[in-house]
């Protein structure tokens, strides 16, 4: 992917209590947040080849791919704090896209409040599902689940093929 078509920013959530990096790719096209594996940070989808897998709609400018730390992911992962602590941070990350990452996506894209579209693999999706649920005022309520067979693991290859296949079919 090429750097003009790849921005990396960082800054420190007060909601969170760290920093937190989002990166971006694209340059035109609708709004889609990308919430990555467990322990995954901005930048996994990009390691794990989802980006080149969207490369043509990101060519087309029909989509911007838009990725963020999964702090409370990683805190589940690494049982880090209490439970309570955990389940008190899935819910601050929520309110951090919500309140944080969603007015930042809508300054990218020229102060317009377009509904995003949300996305992600293993415990992405539920967090895709979970920030749509929580705050359908900006992101698009419309979603489907589809089962592919036994035959397309839990795995990265699957999310390769199944990514750019429903974003050209939402754009």
């Amino acid at each position: 992917m090429s750097d003009d078509l790849r921005v990396r920013e960082r800054w420190f959530s007060e909601r969170l209590q760290t920093h937190v990096t989002v990166v971006r790719w694209g340059v035109l096209g609708v709004p889609v947040l990308v919430f990555p594996s467990a322990g995954g940070d901005a930048e996994e989808i990009e390691r794990h080849g989802l980006v080149n897998a969207c490369g043509p709609l990101l060519a087309e400018g029909r989509v911007k791919l838009y990725s963020v730390d999964s702090v409370a992911g990683q805190a589940m992962v690494t049982k880090t704090g209490s439970v309570e602590h955990r389940l008190w941070l899935l819910n601050q990350f929520h309110e951090f896209v919500r309140w944080e990452v969603v007015p930042a996506i809508h300054a990218d894209l020229g102060g317009r409040a377009i509904d995003a579209i949300t996305t992600g693999a293993s415990i992405g999706a539920f967090n895709a599902v979970a920030v749509l649920c929580r705050y359908p005022d900006v992101f698009g309520i419309p979603n489907r689940v589809d089962n592919w067979g036994p035959q397309w693991g839990h795995q990265w290859p699957t999310w390769r093929q199944m990514l750019p296949q429903y974003l050209r079919e939402l754009t």
